[in-house]
């Protein structure tokens, strides 16, 4: 800010009348300063690149000449000189193509010759400086922003993470550049909407993540949605949508602001880790089917084992008729406890799939009547099956479940 303290003016002018009457308006003011001036532009760049000044003041009206082109060499050059000091340029009143060129470069303030005093020098040298400093803070704010994108998108790439926005008044709709990516596409090649995006989700979720983006819309509440996206027509994704209602203060708008985050890695974080839990829940299973199984075991093969020795140590037919009962025993409970085993491990099991097959419907039925005889057998009781002549030949089914469940009965 331009105060009472010293100033050091650098004046750019080649008419040594204006240059005189600048000094005269100057000392009409209650400023202090120290004035140093050129007849030369490049004179005064110099000087601005040796020394520190308040502000520069630059008679913008000289034109071109045959000897020289002083106006196009200072329009040339102003611009890296604006951002540098404030800058106050002197124009004719008449000069509007200069004056246009000048504000478009972005001088701080312009002056029109032979139409100021002192007092309107002073306040047009003070708004000057002004607006170098606002200049200079939103040239601060604005590289700020740069880096705080930078960062954003930096963050979204490491994320796996894009962001999207929607105007509800107009419905118009931006995404971020990672969104684009994230999707196979360069950043704007393909027009950003609701419509576009529901294009890539899986047909089975397609309902569920339109009606997200109306309900959000109507609640305003920050709501989460985990779905599937199809991309290149057979690669399969799972992404997160997080939307909620936001009114924006800076444009007046009532906007729905949200992110989409490719979840694909975690989900097969996920399936590897349930996929080690079963594999480890199966290993324990088959430990422990095993050993129950060794001990049922134990009894019938012991009495299989026993009547063997026999028949070959008594090769009588006494000794063979008496035993023949005890060894068609052992082999029932063998068969049975075979098919028990089988049932408890499809039991045990999860994620099955059912796997159908044709097979023979009378040696299917003989072999549950066998096995249910034998359980009734185990209570004393005697079974007496009829079957049906409408029986077909053949059936279609999953024999280990149909089993399991005629079993279980």
């Amino acid at each position: 800010m331009i105060s009472n303290q010293s100033l050091r003016v650098l004046l750019a002018a080649e008419n040594l009348g204006f240059v005189q009457s600048v000094k005269t308006l100057l000392r009409e003011t209650p400023l202090k300063y120290e004035l140093i001036f050129h007849t030369g532009f490049l004179d005064s760049l110099h000087s601005l690149s040796q020394q520190h000044f308040d502000i520069f003041l630059i008679d913008a009206a000289t034109p071109d000449t045959a000897d020289g082109n002083a106006r196009s060499l200072m329009l040339q050059r102003l611009p890296e000189v604006v951002t540098k000091v404030p800058t106050l340029c002197f124009t004719a009143p008449r000069d509007a193509a200069v004056q246009t060129q000048l504000t478009k470069i972005g001088a701080h303030e312009l002056l029109f010759k032979g139409q100021f005093d002192g007092n309107l020098l002073q306040k047009s040298m003070l708004f000057a400086q002004k607006q170098f400093d606002t200049q200079a803070k939103l040239n601060a704010l604005h590289q700020q922003m740069a880096k705080s994108r930078k960062q954003v998108t930096e963050n979204e790439q490491l994320t796996a993470t894009g962001s999207w926005q929607i105007d509800l008044v107009t419905n118009e709709m931006m995404w971020s550049d990672q969104l684009y990516r994230m999707l196979n596409f360069m950043p704007g090649s393909i027009s950003a909407s609701v419509a576009t995006y529901l294009r890539y989700v899986h047909r089975d979720d397609y309902l569920s993540v339109e009606s997200f983006f109306e309900e959000v819309a109507k609640d305003g509440k920050n709501k989460t949605l985990q779905h599937r996206i199809v991309l290149d027509g057979a690669s399969v994704h799972h992404f997160c949508l997080s939307a909620k209602v936001y009114f924006d203060e800076s444009t007046a708008k009532l906007v729905m602001i949200g992110t989409v985050q490719n979840i694909l890695p975690l989900k097969l974080q996920e399936q590897l880790a349930q996929d080690k839990k079963n594999s480890m829940q199966a290993e324990k299973l088959k430990e422990t089917l095993q050993i129950a199984f060794s001990r049922r075991l134990y009894e019938p093969l012991m009495h299989l084992s026993q009547s063997v020795s026999l028949l070959e140590q008594y090769k009588k037919e006494a000794v063979i008729k008496n035993q023949l009962p005890q060894l068609k025993s052992t082999l029932e409970q063998l068969a049975q406890l075979n098919n028990e085993f089988s049932n408890e491990a499809l039991l045990a099991q999860k994620n099955v799939s059912i796997d159908s097959e044709v097979f023979d419907s009378q040696e299917f039925i003989n072999n549950i009547v066998q096995f249910s005889r034998l359980k009734c057998a185990k209570f004393g009781l005697a079974l007496q099956t009829e079957l049906s002549d409408n029986i077909p030949e053949k059936l279609i089914g999953d024999v280990r479940y149909l089993s399991l469940s005629l079993h279980n009965l």
